[in-house]
C-alpha cells in the first residue's frame, strides 16, 4: 500500500522537476567549461546530444581542408617511412600509397572534399559510438545503473567540445609549422617517429585528452549517481587501457596518429 504522505509528495516533485528550465545550447557550452556539474545535471534531466557531435565534425573537416595543402608533405613523408620500416609490407602496397598521394596533390582540395567529408563524418561517428557503448556497459555491468543509453550519448557528446577547441588550437600551428606533428603533449620533448610506441603513448597524453577525461569522469558520476572519485578512477581505468593499446598496436596507433583521432 502506498504512504499517504509520499502520494501527497508526489505531485509536488513533479512541479519542481517541470518547472526546472533547461539550459539552451550556449549555455550548456558555457557550462562545460565553467560548471560541468550543473551541465551534467541538465542533461540527466533532458538528453541532447546531436549539437555538439555536429559540431565537432564541422569542425574537423574545415580543419582538415584549411590544413591539407599545409600537412600534407609531412603526411606523405610519415605514411612512407612508417610503411618502408615496417616488415611484410609489400612493394606495391608503397607504390600505391606514393600515387595516391602524389595524385591527391595533383587534384588539390576540392578533389579531396569527397574523401575528407566521408572520412570525416563516418570516423567520427564510429568512433562515437564505439565510446558511448563502451561507457554505457562499463556503467551498467559494474556499477548496476540504470541509466539509457542516450544519456550517455548526451554525456559524450557534450565532452567534444573540449576536443573541439584543441582543434581550434592545433590548426593554425599546423599551418605555421606545415606539418600534422602537433602535440600539446610530452611528446614534444621527443623527435617524431611513426614507428615509435613510446611516441604515441606521450602523444596521447595531450593536455586536451586529459582535460576531456577529467570532465568525463566527473560527468559519468552524475550520470550514475557515483562518488566524483569513482567517476575519475573509472574512466581514467578505462583511458589508460586504450592508451595502452592504442600505443603498442603498431598498425592501429599509427592509423588514429594520421586520422587525427589521438
Amino acid at each position: 500500500m502506498n504512504n499517504p504522505d509520499q502520494v501527497g509528495q508526489q505531485p509536488l516533485a513533479n512541479e519542481e522537476t517541470a518547472s526546472v528550465v533547461e539550459p539552451g545550447i550556449a549555455q550548456k557550452m558555457l557550462l562545460l567549461f565553467s560548471n560541468p556539474i550543473l551541465l551534467f545535471e541538465s542533461l540527466r534531466r533532458q538528453s541532447s546530444w546531436l549539437p555538439p557531435l555536429i559540431i565537432l565534425i564541422l569542425v574537423s573537416i574545415a580543419a582538415g581542408l584549411i590544413a591539407q595543402p599545409y600537412v600534407m608533405p609531412s603526411v606523405r613523408e610519415d605514411v612512407l617511412y612508417y610503411l618502408n620500416n615496417t616488415p611484410n609490407i609489400p612493394e606495391q602496397a608503397i607504390q600505391g600509397a606514393e600515387e595516391r598521394f602524389d595524385k591527391a596533390v595533383e587534384q588539390g582540395v576540392a578533389g579531396s572534399l569527397p574523401n575528407i567529408l566521408i572520412g570525416g563524418i563516418i570516423m567520427r561517428s564510429v568512433l562515437f559510438f564505439a565510446v558511448v557503448t563502451v561507457i554505457f556497459l562499463v556503467g551498467t555491468i559494474f556499477y548496476g545503473g540504470v541509466t539509457k543509453y542516450v544519456k550517455i550519448m548526451s554525456l559524450y557528446s557534450w565532452v567534444l567540445p573540449i576536443w573541439t577547441l584543441g582543434v581550434l588550437i592545433a590548426t593554425p600551428l599546423m599551418i605555421i609549422k606545415n606539418s600534422h606533428n602537433i602535440s600539446l603533449s610530452p611528446a614534444l620533448l621527443t623527435t617524431p617517429d611513426p614507428t615509435s610506441s613510446t611516441y604515441f603513448f606521450l602523444h596521447n597524453l595531450g593536455l586536451f585528452n586529459i582535460w576531456a577525461i577529467i570532465v568525463l569522469g566527473i560527468g559519468f558520476s552524475v550520470m550514475y549517481g557515483l562518488s566524483r572519485v569513482k567517476g575519475l578512477v573509472t574512466v581514467i581505468g578505462l583511458w589508460m587501457i586504450w592508451i595502452v593499446i592504442n600505443s603498442f598496436v603498431p598498425y592501429l596507433n599509427f592509423q588514429t596518429w594520421i586520422s587525427g583521432l589521438t
